[in-house]
């Protein structure tokens, strides 16, 4: 890739960090194109819908009092949004009693005006901060609250993509307590494959719900995050933070085809050019070379002349001389016209190589993307749960599998926290550990044991010490 191009691309990228920072405080929709790596480092706008606080008249106490609340707000500047809702008392009910939520909305579009299909994969890293308390009810309650990653179609107003995140759920009744520190800190990647459309808008939303439903009669407290237990359990801000999102898109292959062709059109016409050119030269020397010729047989002619006529021989010698110099005048010409062919031949030869080069250097981006997607995938199948795995992950290449490729990607990944000195020692020493019990089970043929301790080294350096593994 030559200097030019890596200037631009740095140009590109910085007028998208601007265009998404907006001006004033009011943020644009940036743009993005095919063969871009776009990291989003602030989201444009957001909202949120509750049912505030609800009071009702209780018939045991006979005056009204407050039975249940629910809040929720966003914070572009944090990443957050949070969402809360609770109920303290009903009193034959079976339905939801509250229910907040709250979300963050990122807009790009995707450049190009003809519609045509382009791969992209969106990921997001995302924190849970947060937790469920619920006390005995009569009839049972529920607090239920769950995070997700959605890709919206701004033209069809509707998600065509969705990723959960988080998803959590608390019960309660007369005999169950739920410890209210459960969950208190989570994270999670959370990764959007999908096709979309050149030219068409888009907006990713990152977005919080929760609900508190109450079975028959609660006498106690059912909620997503129980405000009365703040100053023991350290849970502020109480929701969901995104880390970080990014989105790598894929090459228009339609795009790269058509401008190869009309770059091998181009050179095309030029050769034409040069090879007309050429034919018309050849044609020119050879009316010259026609042109000398009847002057030879005009000095033939002259020559019996001469001979009969003395007198006038030296003359006639002396107009010979002075053709001849004009016979090598042109040849002179001839052989410089001939020069200038060689070098737009020479010069053809040069365009064809640079062809070639942006052929092979448009293969090599094609490579690396496949490389980059298909390693992507091995790590979220790590991430993902033990309880399905992919198959072909776990069994050897002799089979058709790629269960070393995934144990390449393990060893790496773990060799790269090494040098950071991240999360921790003991966690890159754990996970070392536990890629050689793997390679002890792979050499065994005991594959799938391989797999599972491959998965657990990488979930060592992967996750924060101390926290939930998916």
């Amino acid at each position: 890739m030559n200097k030019p191009y890596i200037q631009i691309q740095m140009i590109l990228l910085t007028v998208l960090a601007w265009l998404t920072l907006g001006v004033n405080g009011f943020a644009q929709v940036p743009e993005v194109r095919p063969g871009d790596s776009i990291v989003f480092g602030r989201f444009a706008s957001g909202g949120n819908t509750d049912t505030g606080t609800q009071k009702r008249t209780v018939p045991l106490i006979g005056t009204e009092v407050e039975v249940s609340k629910a809040t929720s707000r966003f914070d572009t500047q944090t990443r957050t949004v949070e969402a809360n809702a609770e109920v303290y008392a009903t009193l034959l009910s079976n339905s939801v009693v509250g229910s907040a939520s709250a979300y963050i909305d990122t807009r790009f579009k995707l450049s190009g005006s003809v519609p045509r299909p382009v791969n992209v994969v969106i990921s997001a890293d995302a924190a849970w901060r947060g937790y469920l308390f619920t006390l005995a009810s009569i009839g049972g309650g529920t607090a239920e609250a769950s995070v997700s990653l959605q890709l919206i179609d701004d033209s069809l107003g509707a998600a065509i993509a969705y990723e959960e995140v988080f998803s959590l759920e608390g019960r309660a009744n007369l005999s169950s307590f739920q410890d209210p520190l459960s969950a208190v800190f989570d994270r999670k990647t959370a990764t959007i494959q999908a096709t979309l459309v050149r030219g068409k808008t888009y907006t990713l939303r990152f977005k919080i719900e929760c609900a508190v439903k109450s079975q028959v009669i609660s006498v106690g407290m059912v909620s997503n995050f129980h405000s009365a237990a703040q100053g023991l359990i350290p849970a502020s801000p109480r929701g969901a933070q995104i880390i970080n999102m990014a989105m790598v898109v894929g090459p228009d292959l339609e795009e790269l085809l058509v401008m190869l062709k009309d770059q091998l059109a181009a050179s095309h016409n030029t050769l034409s050019d040069l090879i007309n050119g050429v034919n018309s030269n050849v044609l020119a020397v050879d009316n010259r070379l026609t042109a000398v010729q009847n002057t030879v047989n005009t000095v033939q002619g002259n020559t019996v002349t001469v001979i009969s006529q003395l007198s006038t021989a030296q003359t006639t010698l002396n107009t010979i001389n002075n053709k001849a110099d004009t016979i090598n005048n042109k040849s002179d010409t001839i052989i410089n016209k001939s020069d200038t062919i060689i070098n737009k031949v020479d010069t053809t030869n040069t365009n064809v190589n640079i062809v070639s080069a942006k052929v092979d250097d448009l293969a090599m981006k094609l490579m690396e993307f496949q490389r980059r997607a298909f390693r992507l995938e091995i790590e979220q199948a790590l991430v993902e749960g033990d309880r399905y795995n992919v198959t072909s992950f776990q069994m050897p290449q002799s089979s058709g599998g790629n269960l070393e490729e995934v144990r390449s990607v393990v060893a790496e990944i773990i060799e790269m926290c090494a040098k950071s000195g991240m999360p921790s020692v003991a966690a890159i020493e754990q996970a070392k550990n536990a890629l050689a019990s793997g390679d002890i089970y792979f050499n065994a043929k005991g594959y799938k044991d391989a797999y599972d301790h491959y998965r657990a080294a990488y979930l060592h350096v992967a996750t924060v010490t101390g926290n939930h593994r998916p």
